[in-house]
């Protein structure tokens, strides 16, 4: 019988593998994860340096903040203020 790894179990290794700059087998780990490993794809997105897939990941799991502060802390500038637009226009 094959080992089955839990959703968690690969979240928490994934962590791990983030933690430990191994951003292609966390990657990996998170295939086939929704929202469960969407910020955290997001994440590993920006620390591989693709500022532009990471915001779409947080916009995929309803994360808009932190979309518009990936954005913003990767020089995307017009990105994330067309984000943080929607942020304060929602809010009033």
């Amino acid at each position: 019988m094959a080992d089955v790894m839990t959703d968690s179990a690969r979240l928490v290794l994934a962590r791990g593998d983030l933690a430990a700059g191994r951003l292609d087998a966390g990657l990996a780990r998170l295939a086939g994860l929704s929202a469960e490993g969407g910020a955290l794809r997001a994440r590993i997105h920006l620390a591989a340096g693709d500022a532009d897939t990471a915001v779409e990941e947080y916009l995929a799991v309803n994360d808009r903040d932190a979309a518009a502060a990936a954005a913003w802390s990767s020089g995307l500038w017009a990105r994330a203020k067309d984000l943080s637009t929607g942020i304060r226009s929602r809010a009033l």
